[in-house]
């Protein structure tokens, strides 16, 4: 039997699907970690920061594209792979350059990234 891999995912914000295209990416955040070098050999590692978790993609742009929703401050964002899994970014904000409609695509770049995305299936 073929394992199934991811290759579609679609973005609900706030729990409305969005018209995400393909090539939504999912960053899982967390902690940022590096390794401690010893003298004869690797002695463990340690915590240099944190990083958000993201969720972006190309939003397909029509007349009822509700430009708001996709410009938000502390929403959910889910994540949710063809192959079943299910991942939350809570507290998520839309980050990055203003949005820009690209006429010639039809298209939006989204950007969200809050807490490190958690999986819930």
């Amino acid at each position: 039997m073929a394992t199934q891999l991811t290759g579609r995912a679609e973005i609900y914000l706030n729990g409305a699907k969005t018209r995400a295209i393909s090539g939504a990416k999912l960053t899982i955040g967390g902690e940022i970690r590096e390794t401690q070098p010893g003298a004869f050999q690797v002695a463990g590692y340690r915590v240099t920061g944190f990083a958000p978790g993201a969720v972006e993609w190309e939003e397909a742009h029509a007349a009822d594209t509700d430009l708001a929703a996709l410009d938000a401050v502390g929403v959910t964002v889910q994540f949710h792979a063809d192959t079943g899994g299910i991942w939350l970014v809570n507290n998520a904000t839309r980050v990055g350059d203003p949005l820009e409609i690209d006429g010639e695509s039809g298209t939006i770049s989204v950007r969200f990234e809050g807490d490190p995305a958690e999986q819930v299936a």
